[in-house]
């Protein structure tokens, strides 16, 4: 559990192990996941170190809009039905300054909360002001469905991230288990083996983006229950990577929330997509 500023600094200082601020400065995007903060939190607070390290006046994170309220749920039932996408509900980008409906579609959403706690908590202890800060913008992609370039808001979006602007995204890039329909025979325990086929899973999947190969993505994300179809495209769309890289896979036990007999977990994953190859960075997982 993380309790107040205290409990926040302990995971900046804990993300410290990665410096990942070349990454961004090169144009790149990092990745991170937004489970449980006890669990995942140092990877968002590797995340909110480098985009305040890269020195960009304008830091833009794409959060996940998730199936919370009946309108997105109605949505996505109109998208697999819809042969133009022209008819299809709610697909833009949502948040302040993107779409006049953003308050409907985001009003129980919670994929860039952990975020938002550890970028103030950051700038805190950095003394810095909020005159002085990076302009921060929060960015919800929905029903993305393979074609980024045509998503309405693309354009000024593409225009943004072409100036000083560090982007990173979110996603939680694997859900298994009981909790997720997978029988309790058939599902690997939270353990090793479980960390390394989420690994390389994770891994596929970022490949596929760097690939533009995004059919093949949103197909890769269905099979894990990756939240990330949205905010991967759009990101890749965004900075054009050349290779991704999995620094570290984090597994939260989901039993407790679902209710259900184990296993049940997230996996978490802090990542990157790079416009050129690098150098191991440090505290990748190797």
């Amino acid at each position: 559990m993380v309790a107040g500023y205290s409990g926040a600094v302990a995971l900046l200082e804990q993300s410290e192990q990665w410096d990942l601020s070349g990454v961004t400065r090169q144009g790149g995007c990092l990745i991170f996941p937004h489970a449980t903060l006890s669990v995942c939190g140092h990877h968002i607070g590797a995340v909110v170190r480098a985009l305040l390290d890269s020195g960009a006046g304008t830091v833009f994170v794409l959060g996940v809009v998730h199936a919370l309220t009946p309108e997105i749920r109605a949505a996505r039932e109109a998208a697999a039905t819809h042969r133009s996408l022209e008819y299809v509900p709610l697909r833009g980008l949502f948040g302040e300054g993107f779409a006049q409906t953003s308050a409907d579609v985001l009003r129980a959403e919670f994929s860039l909360s952990h975020f938002e706690f550890l970028w103030s908590a950051e700038l805190r202890r950095r003394g810095i002001p909020d005159s002085r800060a990076p302009r921060l913008i929060l960015c919800y992609p929905h029903l993305v469905l393979g074609q980024p370039d045509t998503i309405p808001g693309i354009e000024a979006l593409t225009k943004l991230a072409a100036t000083d602007c560090s982007v990173a995204c979110t996603m939680d890039p694997m859900h298994h288990g009981t909790g997720y329909g997978d029988s309790q025979k058939n599902a690997m325990a939270i353990g090793a083996s479980a960390e390394t086929a989420a690994y390389a899973g994770i891994l596929q999947g970022l490949n596929l983006l760097c690939k533009k190969d995004y059919s093949g993505y949103i197909a890769h994300c269905d099979k894990s229950r990756s939240d990330g179809r949205d905010t991967g495209q759009i990101a890749a769309h965004l900075t054009d990577p050349k290779t991704a890289r999995v620094l570290d896979v984090v597994l939260d036990d989901m039993t407790g929330p679902y209710q259900c007999p184990a296993p049940a977990w997230v996996a978490g994953a802090l990542c990157t997509l790079q416009v050129q190859p690098d150098k191991q960075l440090a505290g990748e997982r190797v």
